[in-house]
């Protein structure tokens, strides 16, 4: 079993996803701090926190899941800025209607838009866009 957890922790996508719950912590923090002690809205609360934690995501991402010490930063973060604001854009519209226009509740329906645009869609995006892998046997690659 300990060899198996190990070999999954060595795997791109696992690492990603691990800063990804690390980030989504980070947004949720915002999010319902926005909303409920700042009184924003939804989608303004909801794009503080995505906008944050994917800050932190690229951190986490670059130097830790795709341990990608040798691309140029600006470029990747250039690419990555690409992703978040696309992902962001899909992410609110999904968290107004699931939210606002289908009164879901909010931690509900921002996990549930986590999932579908950041967990799912965004993993694929980091991989082929931002940090696509080397040669065979890199780093990054693993």
């Amino acid at each position: 079993m300990e060899r198996l957890l190990r070999r999954i922790g060595d795997h791109w996508a696992a690492r990603s996803l691990g800063a990804g719950a690390v980030s989504t912590s980070v947004d949720v923090l915002l999010l319902l701090g926005g909303v409920h002690l700042l009184r924003l809205g939804t989608v303004p609360a909801a794009a503080l926190g995505a906008v944050v934690g994917s800050l932190v995501s690229f951190g986490l991402n670059k130097y830790l899941a795709f341990r990608d010490r040798t691309s140029p930063l600006l470029p990747q973060l250039g690419r990555f800025a690409a992703t978040v604001l696309a992902g962001t854009r899909a992410h609110g519209a999904l968290l107004w209607t699931l939210v606002d226009r289908l009164r879901a509740p909010l931690l509900g329906g921002k996990l549930l838009a986590d999932l579908l645009v950041f967990a799912c869609g965004n993993l694929w995006m980091m991989r082929l866009l931002v940090f696509p892998a080397g040669p065979r046997g890199s780093a990054s690659q693993s």
